[in-house]
């Protein structure tokens, strides 16, 4: 029963901030797309990121995000696109890096997990 609550606050509350958000940009979608995906809300999320990406092609939060998104549903190969934009956009960034890893050891993909454990190590 409070976990139904407790989601049906969140939706309504945070839908309610983007909508007295004056900017409503790539930073606000990315993060009521973080708040719908820690709430299983996963096609609000998906939208949520898409506008972030469609708003601010470069920014790599969404496409970090939405590659999260994509792996909690096993679809691998769009896990790893998406992690692969937000590293071409935010390099330094070591979540990113970190999902890379992740997704790569995954799918049993050596050659980009070495390639990407090389990188890690050179760029300290």
């Amino acid at each position: 029963f409070f976990y139904f609550i407790d989601k049906l606050f969140k939706h309504l509350y945070f839908d309610k901030a983007l909508k007295k958000s004056s900017k409503g940009d790539a930073i606000t979608w990315t993060n009521l797309g973080a708040t719908y995906l820690k709430i299983s809300e996963r096609d609000k999320a998906l939208e949520c990121f898409d506008k972030a990406i469609q708003l601010t092609p470069n920014w790599a939060n969404a496409w970090n995000l939405r590659g999260v998104l994509y792996f909690r549903e096993s679809d691998y190969d769009k896990a790893l696109e998406n992690f692969e934009k937000a590293f071409e956009f935010n390099s330094g960034d070591t979540s990113i890096l970190n999902n890379l890893n992740v997704i790569c050891f995954f799918i049993e993909n050596a050659v980009s997990y070495i390639m990407l454990l090389r990188f890690a190590v050179y760029s300290i």
